[in-house]
């Protein structure tokens, strides 16, 4: 007699840390540029190039993208980027081939100051989130043909983890400017966002298609900052899920999204080139049915059973939600006659449990550009929270991003700004429906057997388990029902015959 095993591929988090790491950039400005007179502003974005999984370590290698926004002596209005490259080592253990490894990288404090009329010391702190991911496939039994072992089965709907991946893709196009090249002195900023027209899962492939809307503002060669300009631009993608099959359904959770605009890249005086680079987390999932043994025991012998928690999906649901936020502040700095430019980064958010459900709290760093009636320029920039109600309670597992939707802002009287926006959440979430299934068990010693058995009256409680009662008596279900003549799992009455050994 051979017991019946199953196996469900789980994924699970196998390591979880965050680490300090330093940036520095020394920024030497090119001749073509004006010495600086007065830094306005600085800012740093931290990009993943690639991750490296060893038996004990997490090799991760990143580019920081540094944004020096300055006035010259003559009061020109430039904008220097330029890349530094690093690399970090997190040290672990254990790690094995598959594993995936999830970073988030955010930018915690950023100091700068001029050296030199053309040089720029850039020192950053940087806190990275690495999280390693496992697929594991978890052995249980699901039944048995055993005369000797009752079995107490359960069956259940689930979602089966077929495929798992984490991957980047690069978007490159030529984009229309809103002005000639040679009217444009400098990139002042830009955003990117993507949507999703389809995701459909072929063997062994995703095929994803949307689009990135990239947003930018740029500054003239009149000294002026250009409104904000949004370009769409529409892809289509194949990327390799290996497990996946035709029917699967496929999830696709937006990271991270960031867009570099080079006015370099296209000979037209009216193009440039521009790169979106998008980050997503893939999972494909197979509608099934689960059965596992629950429990076990035998009536003629001692039965030592092993389990295991099974986490069983029943719902893999992506949700698209906006938190709101808007406030108001003073500007000390300067007496502002215009709002040239206003943006969010630094967008950082935790998840809180309270009595009125799930929460998410965060913080951003609001920027912005100003002009006084004297025509110079003044950057300000204030921390400001936000708070958001997730769509649903439930218990279960989230993957969240957090990007920029819109945002607004108007000066009023007396150097105030009034400011609102939206924030996109992002939500990966995964119902579970955690069972304690047995997945293997051991015989012992028989039990001594009387020379006959004798049918004794019970006295129970309406609605006992019937499996409970045949457990502590060491005799079967089966025979119990039959010899009450009863078809229910539960009592229906106080009285019951039973077999006593």
């Amino acid at each position: 007699m051979e017991n019946q095993t199953d196996t469900v591929r789980e994924l699970r988090t196998v390591f979880s840390r965050i680490k300090e790491h330093s940036v520095e950039a020394d920024l030497l400005l090119p001749d073509y540029y004006p010495e600086i007179g007065k830094i306005l502003d600085c800012s740093m974005e931290l990009s993943q190039e690639d991750v490296t999984l060893t038996a004990d370590k997490i090799s991760l290698s990143g580019a920081a993208r540094v944004r020096l926004l300055y006035a010259s002596e003559s009061g020109e209005l430039r904008c220097y980027e330029n890349t530094v490259k690093y690399t970090k080592l997190i040290d672990g253990g254990g790690f094995e081939t598959g594993d995936i490894c999830l970073i988030r990288q955010r930018v915690t404090d950023l100091n700068f100051r001029a050296v030199s009329p053309r040089k720029v010391e850039v020192r950053a702190s940087a806190a990275i989130t690495a999280e390693v991911k496992r697929l594991q496939e978890i052995p249980f039994l699901c039944g048995g043909d055993d005369p000797a072992v009752q079995f107490k089965t359960a069956e259940t709907p689930c979602l089966r983890l077929s495929a798992f991946s984490a991957l980047g893709f690069e978007l490159n196009e030529k984009i229309s400017l809103p002005l000639p090249k040679d009217s444009i002195r400098s990139v002042l900023r830009t955003a990117a966002s993507v949507s999703w027209t389809e995701i459909a899962v072929i063997n062994n492939k995703v095929k994803l298609s949307g689009a990135a809307e990239v947003t930018f503002a740029v500054i003239t060669e009149d000294n002026l900052v250009s409104g904000e300009h949004t370009v769409s631009l529409p892809f289509t993608q194949v990327k390799d899920l290996y497990g996946a099959l035709e029917h699967d359904v496929c999830t696709c959770h937006l990271r991270s999204a960031e867009a570099v605009l080079d006015l370099k890249e296209s000979g037209d005086a009216r193009e440039g080139g521009v790169t979106v680079r998008v980050n997503v987390l893939l999972a494909a999932w197979r509608s099934d049915s689960c059965s596992y043994v629950a429990d076990a025991f035998s009536p003629e012998a001692e039965l030592a059973l092993k389990k295991t928690e099974l986490s069983l999906l029943q719902e893999a649901a992506e949700t698209t939600d906006v938190a709101e936020f808007s406030g108001e502040l003073q500007t000390y700095e300067t007496q502002a006659t215009e709002l040239c430019d206003k943006t969010v980064t630094d967008i950082g958010y935790a998840l809180f449990e309270d009595q009125d459900g799930r929460r998410l709290n965060g913080s951003m760093t609001l920027r912005l550009l100003l002009r006084d009636k004297e025509n110079a320029y003044c950057c300000v920039s204030r921390s400001c929270s936000f708070a958001a109600a997730l769509p649903e309670a439930f218990t279960g597992t989230e993957e969240i991003a957090v990007s920029l939707n819109g945002l607004s802002a108007d000066l009023v009287a007396d150097g105030k700004i009034k400011y609102r926006g939206t924030l996109r959440l992002n939500v990966l979430r995964l119902r579970e429906n955690v069972a304690e299934a047995v997945s293997g068990m051991e015989r012992g010693e028989a039990f001594r057997k009387p020379d006959r058995e004798k049918i004794v009256l019970y006295y129970g409680e309406p609605g006992e388990n019937v499996w409970e009662i045949a457990k502590e008596n060491r005799t079967s279900v089966s025979a119990l029902k039959e010899l009450n003549g009863m078809e229910e799992d539960v009592l229906q009455n106080k009285k019951l015959l039973i077999f006593k050994a």
